[in-house]
Protein backbone atom coordinates (compact mmCIF):
# COMPACT_ATOMS: atom_id res chain seq x y z
CA UNK A 1 0.00 0.00 0.00
CA UNK A 2 3.08 2.37 0.85
CA UNK A 3 3.86 1.81 -2.87
CA UNK A 4 0.71 3.30 -3.92
CA UNK A 5 1.27 6.56 -2.01
CA UNK A 6 4.24 6.72 -3.33
CA UNK A 7 3.84 6.36 -6.77
CA UNK A 8 0.76 8.87 -6.75
CA UNK A 9 2.76 11.31 -5.22
CA UNK A 10 4.96 10.83 -8.14
CA UNK A 11 2.14 11.34 -10.23
CA UNK A 12 1.52 14.48 -9.25
CA UNK A 13 -2.37 13.71 -9.13
CA UNK A 14 -3.81 15.18 -6.20
CA UNK A 15 -7.00 13.12 -6.09
CA UNK A 16 -4.35 9.83 -6.27
CA UNK A 17 -2.61 10.96 -3.33
CA UNK A 18 -5.80 11.49 -1.27
CA UNK A 19 -6.89 8.18 -2.18
CA UNK A 20 -3.72 6.55 -1.74
CA UNK A 21 -3.04 7.72 1.66
CA UNK A 22 -7.01 7.26 2.86
CA UNK A 23 -6.05 3.44 1.89
CA UNK A 24 -3.23 3.30 3.98
CA UNK A 25 -5.20 4.95 7.13
CA UNK A 26 -7.90 2.59 6.39
CA UNK A 27 -5.98 -0.40 6.67
CA UNK A 28 -4.27 0.92 9.84
CA UNK A 29 -7.72 1.54 11.36
CA UNK A 30 -8.88 -1.93 10.37
CA UNK A 31 -5.34 -4.18 11.88
CA UNK A 32 -5.97 -1.61 15.04
CA UNK A 33 -9.82 -2.28 15.25
CA UNK A 34 -8.95 -5.79 15.14
CA UNK A 35 -6.31 -5.72 17.77
CA UNK A 36 -8.74 -3.76 20.04
CA UNK A 37 -11.55 -6.79 19.20
CA UNK A 38 -9.40 -9.26 19.93
CA UNK A 39 -8.43 -7.42 23.50
CA UNK A 40 -11.79 -6.60 24.73
CA UNK A 41 -12.66 -10.17 24.09
CA UNK A 42 -10.17 -10.90 26.51
CA UNK A 43 -10.53 -8.63 28.96
CA UNK A 44 -14.84 -10.11 28.70
CA UNK A 45 -13.07 -13.35 29.73
CA UNK A 46 -11.01 -12.58 32.41
CA UNK A 47 -14.03 -10.12 34.06
CA UNK A 48 -16.22 -13.22 33.69
CA UNK A 49 -13.68 -15.72 35.51
CA UNK A 50 -13.00 -13.24 38.14
CA UNK A 51 -16.65 -12.64 38.82
CA UNK A 52 -16.41 -16.71 38.94
CA UNK A 53 -14.27 -16.73 41.39
CA UNK A 54 -15.54 -14.14 43.56
CA UNK A 55 -18.33 -16.20 43.88
CA UNK A 56 -17.09 -18.92 45.36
Amino acid sequence: MRSWVRDARRAKDPEQVAQAEQALETAAMRKRLAELEKENEILRKVAAYSAREMDR
